[in-house]
């Protein structure tokens, strides 16, 4: 995957390489990204250009990020490092200055575990950085970093395994994503679980403890011609998301709750109406990272509230509304 990132002006200003992490992550390094007004994404083989809408996770002493792209892509399966041996064969895909999909090969020349790096021979230019270094298996055992311009042939690899780190919270995120959810009328924790429909990236809670997706699929029109939507508040790894997963298990705890401290996410069905651009809330409930009911709050039916320009609340209704005012 080509990364191009501009300033504020729309000038590029760096060229690097990605790929897929997770369903709709991408992982690259945090100095492709860094100083950048606005990242673009292009698919190896592919005419679409999508922008990135969120940027999640840096880990900036690691120089690695995850990018959310908002489109579905095939993840890469990662490696074992305690396989990696001194002289092992292994393969960078990258795209260096911008020529896309290129692929090369070279060796292991040394495993720098004080500075956490691998040292390799396949070549690292300029636009690469960012991309997947491969084992013979296919798998990423390392994301290409670096070169050192005072040598010869000397490019580093961070390992795989501290983009792992980055990903555990990815990977609950996905299994969440993934889970049960409730259906158009009062949750039941009697109603059987069906599939989940891919849900899209909208946007961050106000204080940024939580992030908001939505499934057109959970998307229904009423007779008002309203409509009634499904969102799901997926609590962050960082301590206001933590803040954000506490206040629910308190909840949880007034009602007397069993397993409320496997709380994962919640859901919350909103009434649209687009014509107005108003909004209010019907219902909620609570679930764990399997998507098992614990708890449905019944008719929470507030007032219409008018939409705030600007607002991830906008952004939602936008989503829902669209194509239907």
């Amino acid at each position: 995957m080509l990364l191009v990132t501009t300033d504020e002006d729309g000038n590029p200003t760096a060229l690097g390489s990605g790929f897929f992490a997770a369903n709709y992550r991408i992982a690259t390094n945090y100095h492709v990204v860094k100083d950048a007004s606005e990242i673009f994404a292009k698919l190896v083989g592919r005419r679409g250009i999508y922008k990135i809408s969120f940027v999640e996770n840096p880990d900036k002493e690691n120089d690695l990020v995850l990018l959310n792209i908002g489109v579905k892509g095939q993840p890469l399966k990662l490696g074992n490092l305690s396989r990696l041996q001194v002289g092992d064969e292994i393969y960078v895909m990258g795209n260096p200055e911008g020529l896309e999909g290129t692929f090369s090969r070279g060796n292991v020349s040394a495993i720098r575990s004080g500075k956490d790096l691998i040292q390799i021979t396949a070549p690292i230019s300029h636009g690469s950085s960012g991309g997947p270094v491969l084992d013979e298996r296919g798998e990423v055992i390392g994301i290409a970093a670096s070169i050192l311009s005072k040598g010869q042939n000397l490019n580093f690899a961070i390992p795989v395994s501290k983009l792992a780190e980055l990903l555990k919270p990815e990977k609950n995120l996905e299994n969440d994503l993934r889970a049960g959810t409730v259906t158009d009328s009062a949750p039941s924790s009697s109603a059987p679980r069906e599939p989940v429909p891919e849900w899209q990236f909208i946007g961050l809670a106000t204080k940024g403890e939580a992030m908001y997706y939505i499934s057109r699929a959970r998307i229904t029109s009423t007779p008002e011609n309203t409509l009634l939507c499904w969102i799901k508040t997926v609590p962050l790894e960082t301590s206001e998301g933590r803040a954000f997963r506490k206040r629910h298990i308190d909840q949880l705890d007034v009602q007397d709750v069993p397993r409320r401290d496997a709380f994962s996410y919640s859901m919350e069905q909103y009434e649209f109406d687009c014509g107005h651009r108003k909004w209010r809330v019907l219902t909620a409930a609570d679930y764990d990272e399997e998507g098992i009911l614990l708890f449905a709050w019944g008719d929470l039916t507030s007032r219409w509230v008018a939409t705030f320009p600007g607002s991830v609340i906008e952004a939602q209704l936008n989503f829902a509304c669209k194509g239907r005012e």
